[in-house]
């Protein structure tokens, strides 16, 4: 029904709190440096590289064998820069600049850990679809086998048994997967959480994304009920320190007398050494 008089304007009830995903699980958010919101960072990780076993060899006076094999050096990792902002449309009456400039802030802060996932799985925007420029998931990822896609501690088996003994990598990889995947893993005891973290039975850290579309190569739809999901290396996040917003009067447009305000923040991520990609297709279907 319909009250009799207009309700008070009230403060709005504070969410519980932010959904798990990315800005949990991955390392940071990290300030980003100087200049770093212009030009990203770079960094040679120290996550990746092998090693080897050799006999214990006695030689009598003689040099040891030189048969050891020698590895490459780690190439750098380049984290490039990208803006995530948040507009809000509005008339100019009833508010003033300093409510105008916190209803824009509360909009990004709402809506960034979603964009930084889509445009770290994509490479591309939301809107528009344009083209980041920055590393991603989707491009030149390596496509893991496995025994049976509609099960997915079988998928997780792969993922696991492909980072960690294909690739060699001796640290905690992280999976990423879209939001969906997360009470399928959770209903076969897939899920083990400690400390705000999700991890896998074996230790390797999920990240459920609510951005993350679960695309596979070029953007290809997964199968009805089903989802692509990427193994990496270490996942990094940097953004600036503080967000930036335009000057509520210069946003004004006087035709319509309406605000366009905008808050934005310089974001970088990164994955380290592998980049492996399963398809779950719990229904079976193409």
């Amino acid at each position: 029904m319909v009250g009799i008089i207009p309700g008070p304007l009230i403060s709005a009830p504070e969410p519980i709190g932010r959904r798990y995903g990315i800005l949990d699980a991955a390392a940071g958010p990290i300030d980003l440096p100087p200049h770093g919101a212009g030009g990203g960072v770079q960094y040679v990780p120290v996550t990746c590289g092998e090693a080897h076993a050799w006999p214990i060899e006695c030689v009598e006076g003689q040099v040891g064998d030189t048969a050891k094999q020698g590895d490459a050096g780690d190439a750098p990792v380049e984290a490039l820069p990208f803006a995530v902002y948040a507009s809000y449309l509005c008339g100019s009456a009833g508010y003033t600049p300093r409510e105008f400039t916190d209803k824009v802030l509360r909009r990004l802060a709402n809506g960034e850990q979603g964009a930084l996932e889509y445009a770290l799985w994509t490479g591309t925007s939301d809107v528009g679809g344009t083209d980041l420029g920055i590393a991603n998931f989707q491009d030149g990822a390596s496509t893991i086998s496995v025994a049976d896609p509609t099960d997915i501690a079988a998928v997780l088996a792969a993922m696991e048994f492909w980072a960690y003994h294909t690739q060699g990598y001796g640290n905690v990889a992280y999976i990423h997967a879209p939001v969906s995947m997360a009470a399928w893993a959770a209903s076969l005891y897939l899920v083990v959480e400690k400390g705000g973290i999700k991890y896998t039975p074996y230790g390797s850290v999920w990240v459920f994304g609510g951005g993350y579309p679960g695309t596979g190569a070029a953007g290809e739809e997964p199968p009805a009920g089903g989802a692509y999901m990427h193994i990496t290396g270490q996942t990094t996040v940097w953004r600036s320190a503080e967000p930036f917003v335009y000057p509520v009067p210069q946003t004004l447009d006087k035709g319509d007398n309406q605000y366009f305000l905008l808050a934005e923040r310089e974001y970088a991520a990164s994955f380290d050494c592998m980049n492996g990609r399963a398809l779950f297709n719990p229904l079976g279907g193409s």
